[in-house]
C-alpha cells in the first residue's frame, strides 16, 4: 500500500509539473514580445500594434498621467514620425501646400500598419519607386513654382524634399539618425523665412521633439519610457553653458555665398532690386513693412509719401541703382555737395516733422523718410 501510495504521488506530481510548465513557458515567450519592440520590425510592418507595460494595462480610463506615460514609452520608429510632423508643418505658411501635402502622405505612408499590408521585398520596391518619382516630381514642382531663381524659399522647400524623401527608406535605426539629423537643419531653415515670435517657439517645440526621438531611438528597450524626459532635462541643462560660450565667443564667419531674399524683399519691399514680379506680389502683400511714431501730430494722408531707393538702371529682368551715381553719406562727416545742393531746392516746409521708425527685419542698411 505505501508503494502504491508513492506512485501515486509521483505521478500526481509529475502531472502537475506537466501542468505547470506550459505556464511558464507561455509567460516566458509574452514577455520576450513585450521587450522585443524592434526598429527594423516596426519600419518593415511586421510589428503594427504594440502592447503597453503590465502596469499600465487596466480596466478604468487612462487618466492625463497614465495617457503621458503611453506616449513616452512609444518605441522609437513612432517618435521619429512624431518629429516629423512638427518639424515640416511650420513651413506650411512659407512653402508650397502641395509639397506639404506630399510630406504627410509620405508620413502616413511609414506607419508599420500600412506597411504590413506588403511583404517586405514588394513593400522595399514599391517604396523606392515612390521615393524616385516623388523627389523628380518635387524638383519639377518646385521649379514650376520659383521659376530659374534660387531663394531661399526654393531653398529651404528643396531641403524639406529631400528629408521627405529620405522616410521612404526608413528601414534601419542609422536611417532614422539621418532623418532626425536633416530634421534639425530644415527647422533651422525655418528662421530664414521668419524670425518671429510664433516661429521660434513652433522651432524650440521641433527641437525638444527631435531630440526626445534621438533618446528613445538609444533607448528602445526601455518600454516604460521612464527617465527619457529626465534625460532630456539633464542634457539640456548641460548644454545651456556652451550655448553661452558660442553664443558670446564663437566668431560670426562671413558666407561662402549668398543667397537671394526673395521672400522678405517682396513682402517689405526693401530691396536693392525690383522685377516686375517682385512689385506684382508686393501690390497684394498686406504684410507689415515699417512703423512710424510721430512726436507732433499725424501728418495729412496727402503728406505721407515715403521715399526709398530710385532705380534707375534696368537690364531687360532687373532694376537697380545707378552704382556710378549713388552716393551715401553717414552722419558726422562732411555733407557731400550733392545733399547741400538737395536741401538748397527743397521746399520750404512750416516746421520740421520728427519720427521714429522701426522697420521689419530686411537685412538691408536703410529706411524710408518722409518726402522732404
Amino acid at each position: 500500500m505505501s508503494l502504491l501510495k508513492r506512485n501515486a504521488k509521483q505521478s500526481s506530481s509529475a502531472k502537475a509539473y506537466s501542468n505547470a510548465k506550459p505556464d511558464t513557458r507561455r509567460t516566458s515567450i509574452t514577455a520576450i514580445d513585450d521587450s522585443d519592440v524592434s526598429f527594423e520590425k516596426l519600419a518593415y510592418g511586421q510589428l503594427a500594434s504594440t502592447r503597453l507595460p503590465d502596469r499600465q494595462r487596466h480596466d478604468k480610463p487612462a487618466s492625463i498621467s497614465n495617457r503621458y506615460q503611453q506616449l513616452l514609452s512609444l518605441p522609437a520608429y513612432y517618435w521619429v514620425l512624431i518629429a516629423q510632423l512638427f518639424v515640416i508643418l511650420p513651413h506650411a505658411a512659407y512653402l508650397p501646400l502641395w509639397l506639404i501635402g506630399f510630406a504627410i502622405i509620405t508620413i502616413i505612408a511609414q506607419l508599420p500598419s500600412i506597411k504590413a499590408k506588403f511583404k517586405p521585398t514588394r513593400l522595399k520596391r514599391l517604396y523606392q519607386v515612390m521615393q524616385m518619382l516623388g523627389f523628380l516630381l518635387g524638383l519639377a514642382g518646385l521649379s514650376l513654382t520659383y521659376g530659374a531663381a534660387f531663394g531661399l524659399d526654393m531653398g529651404v522647400g528643396f531641403l524639406v524634399l529631400c528629408l521627405v524623401s529620405k522616410l521612404w527608406e526608413l528601414y534601419k535605426r542609422r536611417d532614422a539618425y539621418v532623418v532626425l539629423n536633416l530634421s534639425l537643419f530644415v527647422i533651422a531653415g525655418l528662421f530664414l523665412l521668419d524670425q518671429g515670435l510664433v516661429t521660434t517657439l513652433q522651432a524650440v517645440a521641433a527641437t525638444i521633439i527631435v531630440l526626445l526621438a534621438f533618446i528613445t531611438l538609444n533607448d528602445d528597450s526601455n518600454t516604460s519610457g521612464d527617465g527619457r524626459m529626465r534625460t532630456l532635462g539633464v542634457l539640456g541643462v548641460s548644454a545651456l553653458p556652451l550655448l553661452v560660450v558660442l553664443f558670446l565667443f564663437f566668431p560670426r564667419l562671413p558666407p561662402l555665398w549668398s543667397v537671394q531674399l526673395s521672400s522678405s524683399q517682396a513682402t517689405t519691399g526693401v530691396s536693392d532690386s525690383m522685377s516686375p514680379g517682385d512689385i506684382a506680389s508686393l501690390s497684394q502683400s498686406t504684410e507689415l513693412a515699417f512703423r512710424v511714431e510721430f512726436a507732433q501730430a499725424r501728418p495729412a494722408q496727402s503728406e505721407l509719401y515715403w521715399r526709398g531707393l530710385v532705380f534707375s538702371d534696368f537690364d531687360g529682368v532687373t532694376w537697380r541703382p545707378n552704382r556710378r551715381v549713388q552716393q551715401q553719406w553717414q552722419p558726422g562727416r562732411q555733407p557731400p555737395n550733392w545733399l547741400a545742393r538737395s536741401l538748397a531746392t527743397a521746399t520750404t516746409k512750416t516746421e520740421p516733422k520728427s519720427y521714429e521708425i522701426t522697420l521689419e527685419p530686411t537685412q538691408q542698411q536703410w529706411l524710408f523718410g518722409l518726402d522732404y
